[in-house]
């Protein structure tokens, strides 16, 4: 473990420190700890120092406030470092939050339902039947037909397929009905994408 961690001329003694200069950094609206940046700029590169578990920690953190920006941070380090096991959480936040935060959209514009929702898409284990239900509907919600598609091609069931598939193909997305095409060969699902793809 790096600590103390320095980040700029900040010297973090703890994991505890740590968190309070990220709320710190929050609440002045970023610059504080890396000028020109907000959080979810700056603490992706920081959490590299930290070790799984710390990771996990953080961002589990982070997503349990009501906060866009703390949310979206929470997804940009998960991204970037990707630990093992974080994607379950990021979908129970989906769950835990509000409507009122959910829509919230953070400095970038996208709103915490789609942050969330576009991040586990890409860490959960969507074998999962839960875990793929919950994406598949969140993207719905917010519109976000390509990574839903993609989602959908590679590990929904033939019944998902059926009822989720012909919307999306209905837009004539070029990305979207290349998600399908990517995933013709599934056995047994790719007899059914073939068939939403005929003409």
């Amino acid at each position: 473990m790096p600590f103390p961690l320095i980040i700029g001329e900040l010297v973090v003694p703890h994991a505890a420190g740590l968190g309070y200069v990220v709320a710190a950094d929050r609440v002045a609206g970023g610059g504080t700890v890396v000028a020109g940046q907000g959080v979810e700029q700056w603490l992706p590169g920081v959490a590299e120092g930290l070790d799984v578990e710390e990771q996990r920690a953080l961002i589990r953190g982070m997503l349990l406030q009501p906060d866009p920006v703390l949310i979206g941070a929470a997804c940009a380090v998960a991204l970037a470092r990707r630990p093992a096991g974080i994607g379950p959480y990021l979908l129970s936040a989906l769950v835990h939050h509000d409507l009122g935060t959910l829509m919230t959209p953070g400095p970038d514009g996208c709103s915490v339902e789609e942050r969330l929702a576009r991040a586990g898409a890409e860490l959960c284990p969507l074998e999962d039947e839960r875990w793929r239900g919950l994406v598949l509907a969140s993207l719905r919600s917010v519109a976000a037909a390509v990574p839903e598609a993609r989602v959908l091609a590679r590990y929904g069931t033939a019944s998902e397929l059926r009822e989720w598939g012909p919307p999306l193909l209905a837009s004539a997305d070029v990305q979207v009905r290349s998600a399908f095409e990517d995933q013709r060969g599934r056995d047994p699902e790719g007899a059914v994408i073939t068939g939403l793809l005929a003409p």
